[in-house]
């Protein structure tokens, strides 16, 4: 049977009845792809081998052979650029021995090697100095560094070969690794050497007899080795010199030299982009479009902006992957790739209508990424339902593309934003099908699991993508933390994030999701202060404006928040968070009808945003519109199942009703493993405690208290607690949980209090009275309530009818939620 294999991926596939099975080297388990699907498994390797074997256990051990090679080449390397000390060059030289003991490993190698002459950067020197009676290595060595100008003619003369023999430049490229593999770089190099020229190139031919054009790309290659001073020892050294002074230099020896040094360049200046050197990369940069504006063309220089523009996303510089790509643009403008790169960038910094200009400059050269473009416009504009229309259609249209996945991954996406996330899974495992090693897929699939709670599923994911898809290893690398955190594992997302920050210094996700974290912990000082740097750190986005305005409102800075939130507004008019954060603003200020009919206005305009229906329901239920708001509810239920707010929410309305076994059975699937899942958890509480069951109460409380990760549930949950030893009269103790004040307290917590300290002094009640000035809705009805009755206020119009524990237990049921 014939098996696919590849030493640099170590990974090698055979034949089953429906297709093939994949196997990585050390994992014992395959995995059955379809034949189609083979190109993606192999995509990243160009030593791809199709062979004759009899078993799988042969194919293992060829591919086993092939990856030794793999590895004897890259220390190979390291042996002659390492910057080590003479003991461990030897050390290494000493392993590489071991290695190429074995004749196949060897002989490949000596092809690599055969195939390209020395690097400038290799210090020969030294690494013959390091393999000295080391039988196989030095041999070897001393091979390829008496052949150096016969390799470099070898090369030259591939590299001279007219493209128009090859159907493109990646048939030239896969070409010149067939030819590296089958060893006629080495063959032709020691013929000249010999001066067996002849024999070596009809060997040549028989190598590449497989190959479309063969004869003309043979023919062309050794053209020149056909000479009569190839052949004549007489005149060989000055056959050396002519072709060194004439025919290097037609035949592109120069403009081989210019392009080894460009990807050097190149090389500086990823470094310096990932170390967080913006100075060094634009200066780095400015001098490679120099050395290359002598060198080579301006579609050279475009391209090598553009990569340069990529890398820059990769470490989320995106100013300057907007800058490079733009000046790639303004360099070859014709060239449709460098404007393609320019949208991407415009599109990452919100500036949509810059955007969808160059979009239109592509449409017709590139008519699925355009219609792509726009439909990522519509979906960061907030305008979903169509957003998913334009990534549909963008699928109809170019389903047998090879990028379309782009328009799968932006529908998942697109549904994730609505809460249909079984949908939006659906949409990437079927994608994963066609396309099972594009990282933006198991990304987004990644961030559903998340949302549908599959957090071990969702790391499993992110760490595939971490290990075989560098481009994404950012997003993965981010994915995991989020899911450290939304798990309340505080501590290791914590060092996951820094971690990050240390590799990626300018990326914004990590240090946004570090500010998250800490606001979570409720260490709000650092959070505002995290926030205050990523907004001024990353002006093009509109997250840091959130979470300032979230923390914020934790710290009853309503006025503060609102600033925050209005300046955010202002730079992104269209982006439906910050409004739905300025209704939650002017709600805990108070003005609930206000924050209604923002909130109206926001649904009106992103009728599919989750957020907005849950804040507005919200209102619903602190207005005391119960049924409008369990409408509301049921809608959000139905569209966004994974939802959990809305079960919650709507059950505290029914513990509200005291129907308590239905108010239960809505939470039972939700466990205490998210903030959300502690909240149903506090909610738990408040319902066996409203319907008489102190001690379940009690208990659960005190077991939530010892390992609640949340800040904010932390508080509830103390609340909560504080209320089960009111009834147990134990009004001190309840005083004592919620004290002293540290100005964070949430309007639940000042109420609880006031109600406890009301059954103490006088002073203590008046002073917590006065700490609950400013609570709102139905916890504003009980604070009056409470100072009516201690003679703190004398208003005869206020309402002060029922049982003032009934009325805090259902105001408290109201709010939790």
């Amino acid at each position: 049977m014939q098996a696919i294999i590849s030493g640099h991926l170590a990974r090698y596939a055979i034949p089953s009845a429906t297709g093939h099975v994949l196997y990585d080297l050390g994992v014992g388990e395959g995995v059955r792809l379809e034949t189609a699907q083979l190109g993606y498994a192999f995509q990243n390797s160009d030593d791809v081998e199709v062979i004759e074997v009899s078993s799988k256990v042969a194919a293992e051990t060829a591919t086993r052979t092939a990856h030794d090679a793999d590895v004897a080449v890259r220390l190979f390397i390291l042996l002659l650029e390492s910057d080590d000390d003479d003991s461990d060059r030897r050390d290494l030289a000493v392993d590489l021995n071991d290695l190429i003991s074995s004749a196949t490993i060897r002989r490949r190698v000596t092809d690599t090697f055969f195939s390209h002459p020395f690097l400038p950067s290799f210090n020969i020197e030294r690494a013959l100095l390091a393999v000295r009676e080391l039988e196989h290595l030095e041999e070897l060595l001393h091979d390829i560094c008496d052949h150096q100008d016969e390799i470099t003619r070898v090369r030259n003369g591939f590299d001279a070969i007219p493209q128009a023999s090859f159907a493109s430049s990646d048939t030239k490229e896969n070409t010149r690794a067939i030819v590296i593999r089958r060893g006629s770089f080495t063959k032709l190099a020691k013929g000249i050497k010999t001066s067996d020229a002849s024999l070596a190139i009809f060997s040549v031919y028989k190598d590449l007899v497989s190959l479309q054009n063969y004869r003309g790309i043979v023919r062309y290659w050794t053209e020149d080795f056909r000479k009569p001073q190839m052949v004549l020892p007489k005149l060989k050294s000055a056959a050396e010199i002519q072709d060194h002074e004439v025919n290097l230099a037609p035949y592109g020896a120069a403009a081989r030299r210019a392009y080894e040094n460009a990807i050097q360049q190149q090389l500086a200046i990823i470094d310096k982009l990932r170390s967080g050197d913006i100075k060094s990369a634009r200066r780095f940069t400015e001098a490679l479009i120099e050395s290359q504006r002598a060198t080579s063309d301006t579609s050279d220089i475009a391209k090598s902006l553009c990569k340069l523009s990529k890398e820059a996303q990769k470490v989320a510089i995106f100013e300057l992957q907007f800058e490079w790509a733009q000046r790639a643009t303004e360099i070859c403008p014709e060239d449709t790739m460098t404007h393609g790169h320019l949208a991407d960038a415009l599109i990452i910094l919100n500036r949509f209508m810059e955007a969808q200009v160059v979009l239109e400059r592509v449409k017709a050269s590139a008519p699925s990424f355009y219609a792509t473009g726009c439909a990522r416009i519509l979906r960061a504009q907030g305008r979903l339902a169509e957003a998913e229309a334009a990534y549909r259609s963008s699928i109809e249209l170019y389903r047998d593309h090879n990028d379309v996945f782009h328009a799968y991954a932006g529908l998942g996406a697109t549904l994730r934003d609505v809460g249909r996330l079984d949908e939006a899974l659906s949409v990437y495992d079927n994608a994963l099908s066609e396309f099972p090693f594009e990282g933006i897929l198991f990304t987004g699939r990644g961030s559903t699991l998340v949302e549908l709670g599959r957090f071990t599923e969702a790391r499993n994911s992110y760490i595939r993508v971490d290990n075989t898809n560098a481009f994404f290893r950012l997003s993965a690398l981010n994915g995991q933390a989020t899911i450290s955190k939304l798990t309340g594992d505080f501590a290791r997302a914590e060092q996951e994030y820094n971690r990050i920050i240390t590799n990626y210094e300018h990326d914004s996700t990590a240090q946004l999701g570090l500010a998250d974290l800490r606001r979570l912990q409720g260490r709000h000082i650092e959070a505002l202060s995290t926030y205050n740097v990523c907004m001024a750190r990353f002006p093009f986005l509109p997250s840091p404006y959130i979470g300032l305005a979230d923390t914020l409102i934790e710290l009853n800075r309503f006025s503060e928040a609102q600033d925050a939130l209005d300046k955010g507004m202002k730079e992104f008019p269209d982006d439906p968070r910050l409004q739905v954060g300025k209704a939650v603003t002017v709600r805990r200020m108070g003005e609930r009808t206000r924050a209604l009919e923002l909130l109206n206005v926001v649904s009106a305009n992103y009728p599919k945003y989750i957020p907005a229906a849950l804040e507005r329901a919200s209102v619903l239920k602190s207005l005391g519109a119960d049924d409008q708001a369990l409408e509301a509810y049921d809608a959000i239920i139905s569209a966004a199942p994974y939802n959990l707010r809305a079960p919650i929410a709507k059950s505290s309305l029914l513990a509200i009703s005291s129907k308590f076994v239905e108010a239960l059975d809505i939470i039972s699937g939700i466990t205490s493993e998210t903030q959300a899942g502690w909240r149903a958890e506090n909610l738990r509480a408040l319902i066996e405690l409203r319907s008489g069951r102190i001690g379940d109460a009690k208990k659960r409380v005190e077991t939530a208290l010892k390992i609640v990760p949340f800040d904010r549930e932390r508080r509830l949950l103390r609340s909560t607690l504080a209320s089960i030893l009111i009834k147990e009269k134990c009004h001190f103790e309840a005083v004592q949980i919620l004290s002293p004040s540290d100005g964070l307290d949430d309007e639940i917590t000042r109420v609880v209090r006031l109600h406890a300290a009301a059954f103490l002094q006088r002073t203590a009640a008046t002073q917590a009275f006065d700490e609950a000035e400013n609570v709102t809705g139905a916890l504003r009805g009980v604070r009056q309530h409470i100072g009516l009755q201690l003679g703190i206020i004398k208003e005869r119009s206020i309402q002060s009818s029922g049982r003032l524990e009934d009325k805090l237990q259902l105001a408290i049921l109201r709010e939790a939620a």
